[in-house]
């Protein structure tokens, strides 16, 4: 089964966004390497559990609004940066 271009660029943003939920919260895990611009949609909550489930679950919560505000913020670059070059050619 082939993968379009299309779904490549879609998936990455899928994983960008999973990636910095869990880069954003790795301080749960014992990595202190937290900076907000990987996850922008990630606020610091106080909440009850181990560490890990609270890094399981904001990575899995929260990754997936980031991932969603990936492929929104990704797929209008790809569109402006196609439609600026089919202007340009045309």
């Amino acid at each position: 089964m082939k993968i379009s271009e299309n779904h490549w660029w879609t998936l990455s943003f899928v994983a960008l966004g999973y990636f910095g939920a869990a880069v954003f919260y790795s301080y749960l895990v014992g990595i202190n390497v937290q900076t907000l611009i990987t996850c922008p949609v990630c606020p610091h909550l106080d909440s009850l559990g181990t560490p890990l489930h609270k890094f399981v679950s904001r990575v899995l919560a929260l990754g997936t609004l980031n991932a969603l505000l990936f492929v929104l913020i990704g797929w209008t670059v790809i569109s402006l940066a196609r439609f600026t070059k089919r202007i340009a050619s045309g």
